[in-house]
C-alpha cells in the first residue's frame, strides 16, 4: 500500500486522538470513478457512540489541508481521496531514487514465460518489466533522458489528465517507499494476505502499463526531436521497471531484462 498516503492517513486519525490499525485499508479507484484512493479507515477507528460518517468528515477536514491531497471526499463513513502533482509526483521521484542507488533484487535474463523462475500468474508482471526494460533502453539510445526532480511536477500537467497515465501514477504510488533506502535490502517477508493483496496489485500495474505502453511514445521517429512528452513518458516508464521488479523481489520471484 502507499507508504506516504497510510502515513497521512495515520497522522490524521491520531491528530483527532483515534488509533489507526497497523494495516490501514487502502484501495485504487476505478479509472472512471471520481478519485484516486479510498479507504474505510473512519469504520475501523469510529469511537463508541461516534458514527464513521462523522469521522470520515473529520479525517476528510484534515487531509484537504495536506499539500499531497487535492481533494478529499467523505461519504457514508468511507473516504475517497484525489492526489494532487505533489502527491503524484513524489512516488515517482523516490522510484527513481531507488534506481539510481539501489538493488531491486534479482534479476533475470530469461524470457518471461520459459524458465524465469515466476510462478504463471506472475507472467504478465514479469513479461510487462521486461517490456519496460527494452522500451527505456531504446529511448535512451535514441538521446532521450528521464526528466530530473525538480521538472517533474510540472511535466506532470500535460499527462495528469490522460486516464491510464493517472491511474499509471496512482498505482506507483502503492510501490514506492517513504523512504528510497528502505527498498534497498530486496525481498521482503510478508504474510500470505498481504503477498496476495501485492499480487493482485502487481498485476493491475503491469496491465496498466500495457495499455500506457500501446497510447505513448518515449522515443521520437525519425527526424522528429526529443520533447519533454518524451522526456515524461521515459520517466513514467522507467518508475515502472523499478515498481514491477520491486514488487516481483518482494515475492521472490526474478525481473526478466529481456523480452
Amino acid at each position: 500500500m502507499p507508504e506516504e498516503l497510510t502515513g497521512l492517513l495515520r497522522a490524521c486519525a491520531q491528530e483527532l486522538g483515534l488509533t489507526p490499525p497497523e494495516q490501514i485499508p487502502l484501495r485504487p479507484v476505478e479509472p472512471r470513478s471520481p478519485g484516486d484512493w479510498s479507504t474505510a479507515l473512519a469504520h475501523q477507528v469510529a469511537p463508541t457512540g461516534q458514527g464513521a460518517a462523522r469521522v470520515a468528515a473529520a479525517l476528510a477536514d484534515r487531509l484537504r489541508h495536506r499539500e499531497e491531497v487535492a481533494g478529499a471526499h467523505a461519504d457514508s463513513g468511507h473516504l475517497t481521496l484525489t492526489l494532487s502533482l505533489t502527491g503524484l509526483a513524489g512516488p515517482v521521484r523516490r522510484l527513481l531514487q531507488v534506481r539510481a542507488g539501489a538493488t531491486m533484487g534479482p534479476r533475470s535474463a530469461a524470457q518471461p514465460g520459459s524458465g524465469c523462475g515466476c510462478p504463471a500468474e506472475l507472467h504478465p508482471v514479469a513479461f510487462a518489466h521486461a517490456r519496460s526494460r527494452n522500451v527505456a533502453r531504446t529511448a535512451r539510445a535514441h538521446g532521450v533522458r528521464p526528466l530530473p526532480g525538480d521538472e517533474l511536477e510540472p511535466a506532470l500537467t500535460a499527462v495528469v489528465e490522460e486516464r491510464t497515465a493517472r491511474y499509471l501514477l496512482v498505482l506507483l504510488g502503492a510501490f514506492a517507499p517513504a523512504r528510497p533506502e528502505r527498498a534497498a535490502g530486496g525481498a521482503q517477508s510478508t504474510g500470505s494476505a498481504q503477498r496476495l493483496g501485492r499480487s493482485i496489485l502487481l498485476r493491475t500495474l503491469a496491465a496498466t502499463y500495457q495499455d500506457f505502453y500501446t497510447r505513448t511514445r518515449c522515443a521520437p521517429r525519425g527526424t522528429e526531436p526529443v520533447t519533454s512528452t518524451h522526456r515524461t513518458h521515459l520517466t513514467l516508464t522507467e518508475a515502472t521497471s523499478v515498481a514491477l521488479a520491486t514488487g516481483l523481489s518482494a515475492l521472490g520471484v526474478p525481473a526478466p531484462e529481456h523480452l
